[in-house]
């Protein structure tokens, strides 16, 4: 049942992060910026994934490897809108200043931990 939850979670992140025609790789990190800070800003939770990802050692194979498909389908979206060499190492870039900075918004209670984290993507 996790492993579904976890699936459906990331099917509707990246139907909302979706690439639209003529957009550039700033556009792609904008919206997944964008995406991150609006559950943020919502109700203040972090990534369902970037949680369980967290505990990834101590999770069902199943459920674990919902979480490393979501990452893996974002990383894979990321590059191919970044294009060229290092994409794929900026994609991980742009997903752990996100992913961290929800970690930071939540410890420090503030939204602007996240946005000082994620600031260097802009």
């Amino acid at each position: 049942m996790t492993a579904a939850v976890a699936r459906r979670y990331g099917d509707r992140f990246l139907a909302a992060v979706a690439r639209r025609p003529n957009e550039r790789a700033e556009d792609a990190i904008s919206a997944y910026r964008s995406a991150f800070r609006a559950a943020l800003d919502r109700d203040g939770r972090m990534c369902l994934c970037g949680v369980l990802g967290a505990e990834a050692g101590v999770l069902s194979p199943e459920v674990a490897e919902e979480i490393v498909s979501l990452f893996r389908r974002c990383i894979d979206d990321l590059s191919q809108w970044i294009g060229g060499p290092g994409a794929e190492a900026r994609a991980f870039h742009v997903m752990a200043a996100l992913e961290g900075g929800m970690m930071l918004a939540s410890a420090y209670r503030s939204i602007e931990a996240f946005d000082q984290a994620a600031a260097s993507l802009a």
